[in-house]
């Protein structure tokens, strides 16, 4: 699966429009749209956007097919 289906599928799941993601990540929407088209990729964005998809970076780019997100204590 690739990160552009991924990021999709995660912000679908947590019922956040583009939109939405954008405004709470701080990144203009047309940058989530290319995102979730394959056109670009979230670098500098992937922790944060991690984070409020309740993902692992790992998951997002692709090195596990877990969704889990996996804190330390």
């Amino acid at each position: 699966m690739k990160i552009a289906d991924r990021v999709k599928g995660m912000r679908e799941q947590a019922g956040l429009s583009q939109v939405n993601l954008a405004q709470i990540i701080g990144v203009d929407v047309n940058t989530v749209w290319r995102w979730e088209n394959g056109r670009s990729s979230p670098t500098r964005s992937i922790q944060k956007l991690a984070q409020v998809l309740n993902t692992s970076t790992g998951y997002l780019l692709g090195e596990t097919d877990d969704p889990k997100r996996y804190t330390s204590r």
